[in-house]
C-alpha cells in the first residue's frame, strides 16, 4: 500500500489512490478476518498442537482478536506513510502505547491476571485502529470517489508487486 499510494499521489491521480487504498484495506481485513475466525474457533486445537497445552485455548480466543486489530493497525500505518501523513502515523502509535500502558496494569490489578494483559494489549490496538480509521476516512473522503481499474485489477497489481519484491534475494547474486 505504501508504494502505490505514494506513487499515485506523486503522479497527481487521487482517485486511483482512493481505489488502491480501498482494495488494500478490503483484502487485508478479509484475510485477517478469516485468520481470526479460524484461530478463534479452533483455539483449543491450536493450543494443544502448538503450545501443547489445550487448556490454554481460553487465552488463545481473546488473543486471536489481535490478528484482526494488528492487521488494521499495520494497514493504517502503511496507508499514512504512503500518503505522507506521518503525523497521523505518530498519533496512532502514541494512542496505542498510552492505551496499553494505562489499560494493562489497571486490568491486571483488577484480578484478571493473564487474561487482562491479553485484553489490554488487544484493546490498545483496537483503540488505535479506531482513531486511525477515523483519520484515514477523513483523508479518503477528500480524495473523492475511487476510480481506476477496479478491485480485482488493483489487487492483482498489489499482489504481483508483493510477491515479486518478497521472492527476490536480499543479497547480490552475481
Amino acid at each position: 500500500m505504501i508504494r502505490y499510494s505514494a506513487k499515485l499521489r506523486a503522479e497527481g491521480r487521487p482517485q486511483l489512490v482512493a481505489g488502491m487504498l480501498r482494495t488494500g484495506f478490503i483484502f487485508k481485513l478479509a484475510v485477517s478476518l478469516a485468520s481470526f475466525l479460524l484461530s478463534f474457533f479452533f483455539s483449543d486445537q491450536l493450543a494443544g498442537l502448538i503450545l501443547r497445552r489445550p487448556e490454554m485455548g481460553f487465552y488463545v480466543r481473546p488473543a486471536s482478536l489481535a490478528i484482526l486489530f494488528q492487521t488494521l493497525y499495520s494497514t493504517l500505518n502503511s496507508a499514512f506513510v504512503g500518503l505522507d501523513k506521518m503525523e497521523n502515523d505518530a498519533l496512532i502509535m502514541n494512542v496505542r502505547a498510552v492505551a496499553r500502558t494505562v489499560m494493562c496494569p489497571l486490568l491486571i490489578v483488577s484480578s484478571l491476571r493473564v487474561a487482562s494483559a491479553i485484553i489490554g494489549h488487544v484493546a490498545s490496538y483496537a483503540l488505535a485502529g479506531l482513531v486511525g480509521g477515523l483519520l484515514l476516512l477523513k483523508i479518503y473522503v477528500e480524495y473523492g470517489e475511487p476510480s481506476g481499474n477496479g478491485f480485482s485489477n488493483n489487487l492483482k497489481v498489489m499482489l504481483a508487486y508483493g510477491f515479486r519484491s518478497t521472492s527476490q534475494p536480499c543479497w547480490p547474486t552475481s
